[in-house]
């Protein structure tokens, strides 16, 4: 059997990540001091301070958009007013929701509740419920509600209400909550054309399909003329075509990504409805894609009136949705393959040799690598490797997420990290290992599958001649000394 000798791959943080978002309730700070220092002998030393461990107390905060919605209704319609409840918290939270009706309204509206819009479509369809206090919102995550009344039959035109939606954190409704969100319509007794946008699916990678359903009716008493409804796909899409076959009497014009569509005449308890299709582009970055479609009509006075649809929202690279990719390779070469994958530097036995490798998130969404070693060569040192990573100043690094593997902390799309290896060589290592070759492995947090590897390799591996006597060369003491 070979000798086995003791390596030890020191891995030391050259950049640290910041933390592009406030940590979640929970999250578990850890920090640790080091000072180095030189002995009476001119050696440098460095020593570590005890860890302190930090708790993050959960932070509640709400915010609901858009502060005024204000459209144009009938007498006898029943009105829908879409909101987005945002849950800025750093934990998961609900939320109370209530209504009160604007002193300066001239009519009383009938019937307001408040529902919680499940599918995201500006409407309450059969099935969806009331808001419910007891429905939870992750953190940074947000939730559509409507707030639906009914115009009174006898309310006169030109006549106004407004309906105020206050929501309240449920853990913290002192600090956390937003008031005055208006839901406004103004009565006319002409035409009045709806607007709904929605997608789906609203959960998407990068890559996937999606169908934009655009719907409304003219709810008033009298025809409405020169329909034109004008919908601006964004950059992050792109424009496939319609899925279904476009209604007679509606014609189109495609320009790139902006849409538009026309109704020359639009009669009183008519309605339309059609289907966009769109491809999420690849390079699309995680996060949620808004979309708005704006209308303009003629009512029969020759006044012409503009609104805008409800926010259509996707959300791209979500849980369980990511676009993940790690690269990890020599030092600015992350995207380095082989043979090119290789660092190569020269050893002396008894001494530390040194690695720059450079780790990159190519994925979509932010992610947390964990960096790890693969393995060494040759196998008799196999399972006898010690390995630490550090930070700057040799402060160890952090395992971030608690999942038991020290990492880089939270990299933006795109960022770099750069993680030193060093290699000790046993001064007695045998002379006939003339290398050493270290797998260093850049695992993603959010899919194991996700890794990628390079080698740091000694070659050659050289030994120190060593000559014991005095500084001439001459021994005076022959039972001590020696020539060399």
């Amino acid at each position: 059997m070979g000798r086995k000798f003791l390596v030890i791959l020191i891995a030391v943080t050259i950049a640290v990540a910041a933390i592009a978002v406030p940590p979640a309730a929970g999250t578990k700070i850890k920090n640790q001091a080091a000072a180095t220092y030189l002995d009476n002998r001119g050696v440098t030393r460095t020593v570590l301070s005890n860890q302190v461990i930090t708790t993050v107390l959960p932070i509640y905060s709400v915010l609901v958009t858009p502060d005024l919605i204000d459209a144009p209704g009938s007498a006898g319609q029943t009105m829908q007013f879409q909101f987005r409840v945002y849950n800025l918290a750093n934990t998961s939270d609900s939320f109370n929701t209530s209504v009160r009706i604007d002193d300066a309204s001239t009519f009383i509206p009938q019937n307001i509740e408040v529902y919680c819009d499940e599918n995201g479509n500006g409407v309450v369809d059969p099935g969806e419920e009331l808001w419910k206090n007891t429905t939870s919102i992750p953190s940074g995550e947000f939730r559509y509600a409507i707030v639906r009344y009914r115009v009174p039959s006898a309310a006169a035109a030109e006549t106004t209400a407004t309906v105020y939606l206050d929501v309240d954190s449920v853990n913290d409704p002192v600090n956390a909550f937003d008031h005055d969100n208006a839901a406004r319509v103004t009565i006319y007794n002409d035409a009045v054309v709806t607007i709904f946008k929605s997608a789906t699916p609203q959960e998407v990678k990068a890559g996937d399909e999606v169908t934009y359903l655009l719907s409304g009716s003219n709810s008033g008493t009298k025809a409405a003329a020169n329909v034109t409804i004008t919908d601006n796909l964004p950059s992050s899409l792109e424009y496939l075509g319609f899925q279904d076959k476009v209604p007679d009497g509606m014609t189109v014009n495609v320009v790139g990504n902006t849409v538009t569509l026309h109704i020359a005449n639009l009669n009183a308890g008519s309605s339309y409805q059609v289907r966009l299709r769109a491809r999420v582009k690849a390079d699309t970055l995680a996060g949620i894609v808004e979309n708005v479609a704006s209308m303009s009509y003629v009512i029969s006075t020759g006044a012409t009136v503009t609104r805008n649809s409800n926010v259509s929202t996707i959300m791209v690279g979500g849980s369980g949705y990511e676009t993940v990719k790690v690269w990890i390779g020599p030092k600015d070469a992350p995207e380095a393959v082989d043979p090119n994958d290789i660092t190569i530097k020269p050893g002396v036995a008894g001494t530390l040799v040194e690695f720059v490798n450079t780790v990159k998130n190519a994925g979509l969404s932010t992610d947390i690598i964990n960096v790890t070693m693969a393995g060494v060569v040759p196998a008799e040192l196999t399972n006898v490797v010690a390995i630490s990573f550090f930070a700057e100043n040799l402060i160890p690094l952090p395992d971030s997420d608690d999942n038991g593997m020290q990492d880089t902390g939270p990299l933006a799309p795109g960022e770099t990290f750069d993680v030193t290896v060093k290699i000790y060589i046993p001064s007695d290592i045998s002379e006939l290992i003339d290398s050493i070759t270290a797998t260093v492995r850049a695992i993603s947090s959010i899919s194991e599958t996700a890794s990628d590897t390079t080698i740091d390799k000694v070659e050659p591996i050289t030994f120190p001649d060593v000559a014991i006597g005095n500084a001439t060369g001459t021994a005076f003491d022959t039972e001590v000394d020696k020539n060399p």
